[in-house]
């Protein structure tokens, strides 16, 4: 039988291995909408850590930047204005801390199921790949193809974003959500408080008054 001490080494194991859990707990995670930036090119932009880059075929591209591309629309996915560009070019984004979770909602111009409408790459500090590839499958929502991307792994500090330019010819990111390596203060700061929680869940059940 787990006693509420080995719960609370195991919740303690959980919020220093930075889990989405965790991250809750902490509350860390940072949102770019793109509504408080102007419109214009995204290649160079830093904003709130993150610094875009947009290239096509290696060379910087002014064919992405902040809009509100017509016929899109608001959409579960994104509200405008969007990050909207070619699926021509590559996507890239160098964060100035670390992350460990990154969300994202993206469309494409397709209003048909799109297998595979885009693809992250995620690299370490020193560019070394983390794993391989992530794809992500899209489904018209409600009319063009999208999905939600999610990646909760590795601390990496770059990722970069290729389009299937063979089904769409222009592509759609909003939300996007990155949530930094957890700093070791902060997180031992939160121990208190999940034991707190434990202790509470206890006495509820033994039908104790809590003071």
């Amino acid at each position: 039988m787990r006693t509420p001490f080995k719960t609370v080494l195991l919740l303690t194991g959980v919020l220093l291995a930075g889990t989405p859990f965790a991250r809750a707990v902490i509350g860390t995670g940072t949102t770019i909408n793109f509504g408080e930036l102007p419109a214009g090119p995204i290649n160079g932009l830093n904003i709130l850590g993150v610094t875009f880059g947009f290239t096509i075929n290696g060379v910087a591209s002014t064919d992405a930047g902040i809009s509100s591309p017509p016929g899109l629309g608001n959409t579960p996915l994104v509200t405008l204005p969007v990050l909207e560009g070619t699926t021509q070019g590559q996507l890239t984004l160098d964060f100035s801390t670390a992350i460990v979770f990154l969300q994202f909602g993206s469309h494409l111009s397709s209003q048909t199921n799109v297998t595979a409408g885009l693809g992250v790459q995620f690299y370490d500090s020193g560019m070394t790949p983390l794993g391989g590839m992530m794809s992500l499958d899209m489904t018209p929502s409600p009319d063009f193809a999208g999905g939600l991307f999610q990646y909760d792994g590795a601390a990496a500090s770059h990722a970069m974003i290729q389009f299937n330019d063979q089904a769409a010819g222009r592509f759609a990111i909003d939300n996007l959500i990155f949530v930094p390596v957890p700093e070791p203060n902060l997180a031992w700061l939160a121990i208190p408080v999940l034991a707190g929680g434990l202790v509470w869940q206890r006495r509820m059940r033994n039908g104790s008054n809590v003071r």
